[in-house]
């Protein structure tokens, strides 16, 4: 089988992971979704880590006295 074959559309991975969802006893749903959160929230924090190394690279840096500076013009 070559490559091509091997490769799904999203509609046909969509349905397979239905399929594999409404075929789960409770506990493995459980455990299915436990993992499937786990991975979005750390593709989420990984995002956010590279934002926040860009933001270093690019110089886009506040310190603590200016942060508090900030936070104090808040509420004045």
């Amino acid at each position: 089988m070559n490559v091509k074959g091997l490769i799904m559309s999203t509609v046909d991975i969509r349905q397979e992971l239905q399929d594999f969802i409404n075929q789960e006893d409770d506990n493995s749903l459980q455990n299915f979704y436990k993992m499937a959160k786990a991975y979005i929230e750390q593709r989420r924090e990984d995002k956010l880590m590279a934002e926040a190394e860009e933001d270093i690279k690019e110089g886009r840096i506040y310190s603590q006295d200016q942060i508090k500076d900030q936070i104090r013009s808040w509420t004045e």
